[in-house]
């Protein structure tokens, strides 16, 4: 009787989604506490406005948008992985709490670095993003945990069954003997449990220190 481990399948979804899952996450560093700084602490016209646009997608569920998102795929033939971890990358909900979070950083701080000769990029890199170590923790686990169990997008969007992520593939398994099938659950949800226990102590901090 073929075990667990004799499954090439389970293997290759794993990798999948542990590679969709890393490069999401650093698209998601790159773009998400850069916005938000900007967002949080440069004021123009429109700051506020614009932020309430972009937070906005915040209310739509991914039935509302799959439909658009669906035909703007297939117009740019981006039947790729691609075509669920851009919008990921660019997802409101982490500008909007890292956002809530730079916030709580004194304007004097700036102010003092603006005086030291500091300029925004030498601020943002050395003095925002340290001290924002437990806002991105959070958003790092919830966008790890997110692209690790993410069903839908793949689902509407991957054409082809070799780049299915391991979530997809949970799925298939339930045909199999019930040790296979179990055996997946736990190898699909021990990962992002031990991220949760690694990084409980910043999740706690992060999420204490938010205005939310």
């Amino acid at each position: 009787r073929a075990g667990l481990l004799d499954r090439p399948e389970i293997l290759r979804t794993l990798l999948n989604t542990m590679g969709y899952a890393a490069i999401t996450l650093a698209g998601m560093f790159l773009v998400a506490p850069l916005a938000a700084f900007v967002f949080a602490k440069l004021r123009f016209k429109g700051n506020s406005v614009l932020f309430f646009l972009y937070v906005f997608l915040l209310l739509l569920p991914f039935q509302v948008l799959c439909v658009p998102l669906y035909l703007t795929v297939s117009t740019l033939r981006l039947d790729t992985p691609w075509a669920f971890i851009l919008p990921e990358i660019f997802s409101p909900l982490y500008v909007f709490l890292l956002r809530q979070f730079m916030r709580s950083i004194p304007d004097s701080i700036l102010e003092a670095a603006a005086l030291d000769g500091g300029g925004l990029i030498r601020t943002y890199l050395r003095i925002i993003l340290p001290l924002s170590k437990p806002a991105l923790a959070v958003c790092g686990v919830l966008c790890a945990a997110k692209c690790w169990n993410m069903i839908e997008q793949p689902l509407l969007f991957l054409k082809n069954a070799s780049l299915y992520p391991l979530s997809l593939y949970i799925h298939e398994m339930m045909n199999a003997g019930q040790a296979e099938f179990l055996s997946t659950c736990v190898l699909a949800a021990v990962p992002v449990l031990l991220l949760f226990l690694i990084f409980n102590d910043d999740l706690m901090d992060g999420l204490m220190q938010m205005e939310l």
